[in-house]
C-alpha cells in the first residue's frame, strides 16, 4: 500500500521543538496516529544544542527518543545534490536562504514527504522544486475531522 504524500510529514525544526512541550502531548499522538511522520538529522541536532543551552538533559536520551517516535531522515548524498542545486539556483535568483531550511526543503522532497510547518509562507519558494508544504494548524483540522469520521456516533 502507498502511502499519499499528504500522509507522510516531515515537521520542521520549530514544530517539532514546540510540540515537545508536555502541554502539547495530545497534539503530537493525534499527528503521529495519522500520518507516517518523519524528522530530519539536522532539526534533530538543532533541538539537541537548543536543548544543551538550557540544560535540559542528554542528547544520548534525546536522540533515542526521537528515532523511537519518528522516522529520521540523515542527509545522503541525493539530499545534499538536490539542496546543492536549490541552493545555486536561488542565488542565481539574488535569493539567500539558510542552509538547514534548504536541506530540511530537500530531505522533504527526497522522502516524498509533506513538510509540516507553523510558518508555510517560508517554504513557498520551494514548492517549483517539488516540496509539498502543510501548515499545521490545518492539518491538525483535518486530522481531527478524519478521527470524528472513523467513531461511530451513539445514539
Amino acid at each position: 500500500m502507498s502511502t499519499r504524500i499528504e500522509d507522510r510529514v516531515l515537521l520542521d525544526t520549530e514544530l517539532a521543538l514546540w510540540l515537545l512541550a508536555k502541554s502539547r502531548r495530545s497534539l503530537l499522538k493525534l499527528l503521529l496516529s495519522q500520518t507516517e511522520a518523519y524528522l530530519s538529522a539536522l532539526s534533530l541536532y538543532r533541538i539537541a544544542s537548543a536543548m544543551n543551552v538550557v540544560g535540559l538533559g542528554s542528547p544520548q536520551k534525546l536522540f533515542g527518543l526521537f528515532e523511537k517516535i519518528f522516522h529520521i531522515v540523515y542527509p545522503d548524498r541525493e539530499i545534499l545534490s538536490t539542496a546543492a542545486k536549490i541552493n545555486a539556483d536561488l542565488l542565481q535568483k539574488g535569493e539567500k536562504r539558510e542552509e538547514h531550511e534548504i536541506i530540511l526543503a530537500s530531505s522533504a522532497i527526497k522522502t516524498r514527504a509533506s513538510l509540516l510547518t507553523m510558518s508555510p509562507r517560508v517554504y513557498d519558494v520551494y514548492k517549483v522544486y517539488g516540496l509539498s508544504v502543510q501548515d499545521f494548524d490545518k492539518a491538525v483540522e483535518k486530522y481531527k475531522m478524519s478521527l470524528r469520521r472513523k467513531i461511530p456516533s451513539i445514539a
